[in-house]
């Protein structure tokens, strides 16, 4: 079998990490060609296998949105014909309609289908319900839907009507060299002090500011022996990046929070392996992955009660209600002062993680396409 992958909604973080390791293992596991579309301006964050002969990486130059779906809509279907492929996987809400072969599409938006209260521009309003539509829509134009957790499936079918005879979940794998990671790349940058880590985009869903409201209700003595260190990029919500730097500044804790900004793949894994305490404050995640990673690396996890984060976090955590910011800094400190907890949440964090690998993914993922196309070629 031919598996096309169209990879051109990806832009950086876990859209990347997730299709990266994706190719990776499904060419590891099986004998199936792969033909994998990427966007040109991103082409340097992959880090693929191309010296094998079952990999095609075609990298497109396309600009902006509307270049995208133009490209997607109107090229991809004569690729595919050119390319002789069997089945189209797309891993984002918007199916190619006229696609003539076998597709299947998967959503990890969230924002779609959890109505959480933050206030969005009207933009980003327009968008996120032209994208549940063509979620919904999508159904009729492939065989099968794919989401990352099974409680992100059951809230986008009760809110969105799917059909729930066609979807699955799939959840997602984690790299298991976190704990191994070398300090030596951001040697001159690292906290030396037992920080509180959170590793996420500035955006407003990821409740960036319930977490600094709750950090600064803890003493003086435990904010200055652990500073918060937020790594990820800041540029995408800059209005949103601004009110966060002005609740830092209102709160007079400037000098104990760092917005760190985007850091490479090697960075983000030193900051995991010298973190005190991780702590994921979002309103809503389709899977959670940053919570994952730290568990992979040891380090004691505390995380909102929404959305797919109890279903992935398991036992290995506590949780919070991401609206109350008193709660968040009760719990904060509760691990904080607490050794024996902080080493209860590592030894758990540590199996929950190894549930989660990137080959049984894959296995999964290509389990459906072979089901999809009827190609009975099993993976390892």
């Amino acid at each position: 079998m031919k598996i096309g992958i169209n990879g051109l909604a990806a832009k950086s973080g876990g859209g990347v990490i997730y299709l990266q390791n994706l190719v990776t293992n499904i060419l590891e596991i099986s004998g199936h060609r792969l033909h994998f579309f990427i966007p040109s301006q991103i082409s340097s964050r992959f880090n693929l296998p191309v010296d094998k002969d079952q990999l095609t990486v075609e990298s497109v130059d396309v600009s902006g949105t509307v270049g995208r779906l133009w490209y997607e809509q109107t090229s991809i279907p004569r690729r595919i014909v050119q390319e002789n492929i069997d089945l189209l996987y797309s891993p984002s809400e918007i199916p190619v309609f006229g696609c003539p072969c076998k597709q299947v599409v998967a959503n990890q938006n969230s924002n779609l289908y959890y109505n959480i209260k933050i206030k969005k521009p009207l933009r980003q309003q327009v968008r996120e319900m032209m994208l549940a539509r063509a979620l919904k829509i999508s159904q009729s134009f492939s065989e099968a839907t794919i989401f990352v957790s099974e409680s992100s499936k059951r809230k986008a079918v009760r809110e969105l009507d799917l059909s729930e005879d066609d979807t699955y979940s799939i959840h997602h794998g984690v790299d298991s060299a976190f704990r191994d990671a070398s300090t030596e790349v951001v040697s001159g940058q690292l906290e030396e002090r037992e920080y509180i880590l959170l590793v996420s985009t500035v955006y407003k869903h990821k409740n960036i500011h319930n977490l600094v409201a709750a950090y600064s209700q803890l003493s003086p003595e435990l904010r200055r022996e652990h500073p918060l260190i937020i790594v990820g990029c800041k540029t995408v919500e800059q209005d949103y990046t601004q009110t966060v730097k002005s609740l830092l500044r209102d709160l007079g804790i400037t000098e104990h929070v760092s917005l760190v900004g985007r850091a490479t793949v090697p960075e983000v894994k030193a900051y995991y392996n010298n973190a005190h305490l991780f702590v994921f404050p979002s309103l809503t995640e389709s899977f959670g992955l940053p919570m994952l990673e730290a568990m992979a690396a040891e380090v004691p996890v505390v995380a909102s009660a929404s959305a797919a984060l109890p279903e992935i976090g398991g036992d290995a955590a506590l949780y919070f209600d991401p609206n109350d910011p008193d709660q968040m800094s009760v719990i904060i400190k509760q691990v904080l002062n607490d050794p024996g907890l902080r080493k209860d949440l590592v030894d758990r964090g540590r199996k929950r993680a190894q549930m989660f690998t990137w080959k049984k993914c894959a296995r999964e993922t290509l389990d459906l396409f072979q089901e999809a196309t009827g190609s009975k070629q099993s993976s390892e």
